[in-house]
């Protein structure tokens, strides 16, 4: 078959699998649309409650107020008339006044408390709608997308002959894919972890109003507290691996150095680093195309490679940054992998290596079983995407 039908009959398989890609995301994204708007119904449900509640504790605190009003009053009166009121009379008016002061103090502490708590559910409320609103935007483009690729398939085969073109718009797609994961690692950072956070602040609070309550109390709301902070490192972790913050500001090898952390951590293998050359900050695109392929790697060592070292090289030179890992475990053997293309082990090994090839750089794998696994990636310094 000629080159340019294998490369029609490729891009045909690819549009075709795209087109399944997008239906079963649109699937995904019809659930998420669902939950999300179930999400909301309940939120607003709690916030209606949230305000009932505040508006009875409102009255509660109006009338402690001026229970603890009278209390000072009667204090005071009794106070004056030492003829008149004996000592236990005096004793016994300042105890109810004493008391009378800090139920009213404990009540307004519980009212301001609920009045933020329904403040933020308020806004956790406004800004799932905003989300399910763009969910429901999405969900349109998608079909959008879907129509166009499945009546204009036969038109668009004949204009994607050129590798350029492909090229191009396999970039544009990697990276409206990273600015999507920047999207929703902000949308994390700034909605769940915030309140988890804030959660660890009432934690506190609680500990402070309840310290004199019941045996044990305290020690309960202090394992609340700390795994709350637990789970918030976690959701940080999360938000790091979806799209690293650091690699926009700090760039490449610094993002690395903080990734590698956890692996060291962790202890299942040991992973050293070597820098070579020049360090220098690279396009945006192929900064993220090789913290991604370390990424993948990574993962697939500690999967499948059962190795107990993994070395990774940076080589930095005036035209390219060639990328090598290397690893002692197990190995595999390519020509199954490649006869499994269907498999989940062969789809991070595609996803490296398209994401180098969109960059005009070249990608390799040498390995076997038994003998460890050696990848090699280079990408020039003038790649697409280098501001």
């Amino acid at each position: 078959m000629p080159s340019g039908a294998v490369f029609l009959a490729t891009m045909d398989a690819a549009v075709k699998e795209a087109i399944q890609a997008l239906v079963k995301s649109r699937e995904q994204v019809y659930e998420i649309v669902d939950l999300s708007r179930f999400e909301y119904r309940r939120l607003r449900a709690e916030v209606e409650e949230i305000k009932a509640q505040t508006r009875d504790l409102v009255q509660q605190v109006d009338a402690l107020e001026a229970r603890a009003r009278e209390c000072r009053q009667k204090l005071a009166e009794v106070s004056k008339d030492f003829r008149r009121y004996s000592e236990a009379d005096i004793k016994r008016a300042y105890e109810e006044a004493e008391a009378a002061q800090t139920a009213f103090m404990l009540s307004r502490e519980r009212e301001q408390a609920l009045r933020k708590r329904r403040d933020e559910t308020d806004q956790s409320m406004r800004r799932l709608e905003t989300m399910v609103g763009k969910a429901e935007g999405l969900v349109n483009n998608v079909t959008v997308a879907l129509d166009f690729l499945t009546v204009n398939l036969n038109k668009m085969l004949p204009e994607l002959e050129e590798l350029r073109v492909r090229n191009l718009m396999g970039s544009r797609i990697i990276m409206a894919q990273e600015e999507e994961r920047k999207r929703v690692s902000r949308e994390i950072h700034d909605g769940p972890a915030q309140a988890m956070a804030n959660v660890v602040l009432h934690a506190e609070i609680s500990e402070k109003l309840y310290d004199s309550g019941r045996p044990g109390l305290k020690e309960e709301l202090n394992l609340l507290k700390n795994l709350v902070k637990e789970s918030l490192s976690e959701l940080r972790r999360i938000i790091f691996d979806l799209r690293p913050m650091t690699l926009d500001d700090l760039g490449l090898v610094p993002t690395l150095n903080r990734y590698l952390e956890k692996y060291q951590k962790a202890g299942d293998f040991a992973v050293l680093m070597d820098i070579k050359g020049k360090e220098a900050r690279l396009g945006a695109s192929a900064e993220v195309a090789l913290f991604r392929l370390v990424q993948e790697a990574l993962q697939n060592v500690k999967k499948h490679a059962r190795a107990a070292r993994v070395k990774i090289t940076l080589d930095f030179s005036p035209s390219q940054v060639v990328a090598v890992i290397e690893d002692d475990g197990v190995g595999f053997d390519q020509a199954k992998i490649r006869r499994e293309t269907a498999g989940k082990d062969s789809f991070g090994l595609l996803s490296m290596r398209e994401r180098v090839e969109l960059l005009n750089g070249s990608f390799q794998i040498k390995t076997a079983p038994g003998s460890g696994t050696r990848i090699v990636a280079s990408i020039p310094l003038g790649a697409p995407g280098k501001p």
